[in-house]
C-alpha cells in the first residue's frame, strides 16, 4: 500500500490501496467490502482505503473507495482551506479498454478514455463521505503524482501523460509521438468544484518522469522532474549525459500563471532595455517572442504607474516606448510578471 500521510488538528489521514477482502469485524483494519471483488485471472483488483487516526494512532474511520472490474490507486492528498481532503486517485482501465463500471458514492463517468484514467474526489473529514469527484483523462494514459490546495479553495494537480489532445486534454504530447510510451508532465488547475479552469502539456522531445511542484504564489511556481531529451520541447539546455543512449537529467523550470486561462514559463518573458540612460525612445526587446499579446506596465521607483497598455508582437520582437514626457530618474518596466530597472 502506498501511504500519504495529511496532519490536521493532530489526526492524521492515510491514504493508498487494498485488495484485500472484507470478511467481518476480524478483518484487520478494512471496515469496508471491495468495490472491486472481481479475479482478474492474476489477481484481485484494487481499491482506494483511507484511515483516519487520532495521535495515538487509534482508528477514528476507514472508507473505501473504488469501481467494479478497475484498479484504483490513491495516490496523493491534499488538506483544502476549508477542512475537507482531495485525494488524487488512478483508474486501470486495461481490461475495459477505457470503460469502468459505475463506482461507489454515485459514479457514474463512463465516457471512454485511455489505458489509464484520473479519479479526483473530495471528502469530508468528519466520516469520510464523498462530497464532489471528478474523472479526467486523454485518449492514452494519464496518471495523478500530486495535488495541492490553492488558496481560493481549488486544486492543482500534477500528472504524467501520454495522451494527445483529447477528451479533458487540450494540448498534443511534446514527446515523439511515434513512441507512445514517453511521458510528459502535465498540469490541470481546478476550481473547488473540480471544473478544470486550465491544463498544460509541458516537456522534453522525450520520456520525462517524476514531476513535482512547488506554488510560490497565486501567480508562480517551480516545476521540477527528470528529463531524458535536451534543447527541445519547453527544455532549453542540453543533456549534460548527452553521450549516453537513456540519459537522465533533473530539469527545473519557473512558471507564471498569466491569467486564469493560462501559463507560460516564466523567463520567456525575458527581456532587454536599450539605450541607457534613456533619452526620448525606450527600445525592449523581447526574447523567444510569440505572436501574442503581452502586458506591459512602467513604474518610477515609488510604484506610482506611469503607463501600462498591451503590446502585441507580430513582424518584429522589438517595441518602441516615447519617453520625452518622463521625468529624470529610475524606472521599472514590467512585462507579464518579469520587472527591470533602467
Amino acid at each position: 500500500m502506498l501511504a500519504i500521510f495529511a496532519n490536521f488538528r493532530f489526526k492524521y489521514l492515510i491514504s493508498g490501496t487494498t485488495n484485500g477482502t472484507y470478511s467481518g469485524p476480524s478483518y484487520g483494519d478494512v471496515s469496508d467490502s471491495s468495490f472491486s471483488l472481481v479475479f482478474d485471472s492474476t489477481y484481485w483488483k484494487y481499491d482506494n482505503w483511507l484511515l483516519l487516526i487520532d495521535s495515538a494512532g487509534n482508528k477514528i474511520w476507514d472508507r473505501r473507495y473504488g469501481c467494479l472490474k478497475a484498479d484504483d490507486f490513491a495516490i496523493c492528498a491534499a488538506l483544502s482551506s476549508n477542512g475537507n481532503i482531495a485525494i488524487g486517485s488512478n483508474l486501470g482501465m486495461a481490461s475495459l479498454q477505457g470503460n469502468f463500471y459505475p463506482c461507489n458514492d454515485g459514479i457514474q463517468d463512463t465516457l471512454p478514455r485511455g489505458y489509464l484514467d484520473i479519479w479526483g474526489y473530495v471528502i469530508e473529514t468528519a466520516k469520510g463521505n464523498m462530497l464532489k469527484q471528478r474523472r479526467i483523462g486523454g485518449n492514452s494514459q494519464d496518471q495523478i503524482w500530486q495535488i495541492i490546495a490553492t488558496t481560493d479553495g481549488g486544486y492543482l494537480c500534477v500528472c504524467l501523460s501520454t495522451s494527445d489532445s483529447s477528451f479533458e486534454k487540450s494540448e498534443n504530447r511534446k514527446v515523439n509521438l511515434a513512441d507512445p510510451n514517453n511521458y510528459d508532465f502535465w498540469l490541470v488547475r481546478m476550481d473547488s468544484n473540480l471544473n478544470i479552469i486550465w491544463d498544460k502539456t509541458i516537456g522534453s522531445g522525450k520520456r520525462d518522469e517524476t514531476p513535482s511542484l512547488i506554488l510560490l504564489n497565486d501567480s508562480t511556481f517551480i516545476l521540477a522532474g527528470v528529463v531524458t531529451a535536451g534543447n527541445s520541447g519547453d527544455v532549453g539546455a542540453p543533456l549534460y549525459d548527452s553521450l549516453i543512449n537513456d540519459a537522465h537529467d533533473f530539469w527545473v523550470s519557473k512558471w507564471h500563471i498569466v491569467n486564469p486561462s493560462n501559463i507560460d514559463e516564466l523567463n520567456r518573458y525575458s527581456f532587454n532595455l536599450y539605450p541607457n540612460p534613456i533619452k526620448d525612445i525606450l527600445y525592449i526587446t523581447l526574447q523567444n517572442a510569440k505572436n501574442k499579446t503581452y502586458h506591459l506596465q512602467v513604474q518610477d521607483i515609488t510604484g506610482r504607474m506611469i503607463e501600462q497598455k498591451d503590446i502585441v508582437l507580430a513582424k518584429s520582437n522589438t517595441v518602441m516606448l516615447e519617453t520625452n514626457a518622463w521625468l529624470p530618474g529610475v524606472y521599472v518596466v514590467n512585462i507579464e510578471g518579469v520587472s527591470k530597472k533602467w
